[in-house]
């Protein structure tokens, strides 16, 4: 699966704001698609929030170690 550039910086967004315990509220139309791939899904509650599912998150640690792979400082 390749995602594109706002795809996965929208997966990294949630991710960040997740780990700080804040939601990440986006349109439907912008998570639409990452939900249809399985990397993120609704939270119940006011607005449209999401949270990354087990797959985002194996995906977003996959991508990094790839890209640590690829980038030697």
């Amino acid at each position: 699966m390749i995602l594109s550039k706002e795809q996965s910086e929208t997966l990294r967004e949630i991710r960040n704001l997740e780990m700080s315990g804040q939601n990440r509220f986006i349109y439907n139309k912008e998570a639409q698609e990452l939900a249809q791939l399985g990397l993120v899904e609704k939270q119940p509650g006011l607005g449209p929030s999401y949270r990354l599912t087990a797959c985002g998150w194996n995906a977003l640690e996959l991508a990094e170690e790839r890209l640590s792979e690829l980038v030697m400082l």
